[in-house]
């Protein structure tokens, strides 16, 4: 939510917890989901089996887009 409050022209952020972008995970992953809807910020906790992490490519495309300076 802090990302969202601190940049307006951001629509979508999240942070992962468990796991590294392309990493194996253990157990589970949290992916903490926050959206901008007009003028709300609706937040939302995804859990993904770590099993499952390295096949999230919706993430992995995220995370390789923003480690290059572009914004979300």
């Amino acid at each position: 939510m802090a990302r969202l409050r601190t940049d307006p022209a951001l629509r979508y952020a999240f942070g992962v917890v468990g796991a590294t972008p392309r990493g194996a995970a253990l157990g589970e992953v949290s992916v903490m989901l926050g959206l901008r809807i007009n003028e709300a910020i609706v937040t939302s906790e995804l859990r993904i089996p770590g099993d499952r992490w390295p096949s999230v490519d919706l993430f992995t495309a995220y995370w390789h887009k923003a480690s290059q300076g572009r914004p979300s």
